[in-house]
């Protein structure tokens, strides 16, 4: 089974997500799919910006910077 970006952030830190999507305006998820659903939309809306974004929040990101 793979896991998606998407998915990790979600299960790993889910307020800072709910946190960045917010800071863009979007309405705060129900629960872990949703969450991943708008993740996936704040992409396809933001593109490179957010990926930059997610990165910032990665719970990996010193090992992958």
């Amino acid at each position: 089974m793979n896991i998606t970006l998407y998915d990790y952030l979600a299960s790993n830190v889910p307020n800072d997500c709910i946190q960045l999507l917010n800071d863009y305006e979007y309405p705060s998820s129900e629960n872990e799919l949703e969450l991943v659903e708008d993740l996936k939309s704040f992409v396809r809306a933001y593109g490179h910006e957010a990926l930059e974004q997610l990165g910032t929040i990665h719970p990996d990101r010193d090992l992958i910077s």
